[in-house]
């Protein structure tokens, strides 16, 4: 009963909002001196004695932020993605739907990691208070629309990229590519039919 006072007094979290105590994470349907009750997003009701909370995450105060991976295939150029994504993230900041959850403009932060063929881009979203997954859907859309019209490959990490692999072939004796096949778009590419195992 104590720490329920000292939960209402002090306003740690209140009906309505969206919490992680004791382990479970949901929006708070009810608080009394004893216990607190909070469902989950599968619809399950929990009531947790007061007694066992020591720690509380209340995802409803201030704002939130989402970090975003956009994965791309090594072949594209950084630069043009690193445009590419901040065009995008501003057209869904000034969208109508989306322009008053924004508290902040979207920040592209370049290439985190590059592993195996993909270089992954963070991007973070500053918005209201568990407001942020929409805005993320609807920029991940538009990103997945935006690579096949740019001609942009999706990271993958099982594919190899080997643009120098013809001239070692070659011995470097066709060192100047036609225009045609240095032009060539990646997302035309067949896949290796070769089994990467035997080599066959």
């Amino acid at each position: 009963m104590f720490n329920g006072f000292l939960i209402l007094v002090e306003g740690q979290f209140s009906v309505g909002d969206t919490v992680t105590i004791a382990g479970v994470n949901g929006v708070v349907e009810a608080l009394t001196l004893r216990k607190t009750t909070v469902r989950d997003g599968n619809g399950i009701l929990y009531i947790i004695p007061n007694s066992q909370i020591t720690t509380v995450a209340n995802l409803s105060a201030g704002y939130s932020v989402a970090t975003i991976q956009v994965s791309v295939d090594f072949s594209a150029n950084p630069d043009e993605v690193q445009a590419l994504l901040t065009r995008i993230a501003m057209d869904v900041r000034n969208s109508e739907e989306f322009k008053n959850v924004f508290v902040a403009d979207p920040q592209v932060l370049g290439i985190d990691v590059v592993k195996g063929s993909q270089m992954i881009f963070l991007v973070n979203f500053k918005t209201r208070a568990t407001q942020q997954y929409g805005p993320m859907r609807e920029f991940q859309r538009r990103v997945r629309l935006a690579l096949e019209e740019h001609h942009m490959l999706p990271g993958d990490p099982n594919r190899v990229f080997t643009p120098s692999s013809a001239a070692a072939s070659s011995g470097g004796r066709n060192q100047e590519m036609e225009p045609e096949s240095a032009a060539q778009d990646p997302t035309t590419l067949k896949p290796q039919e070769a089994n990467p195992f035997s080599g066959e």
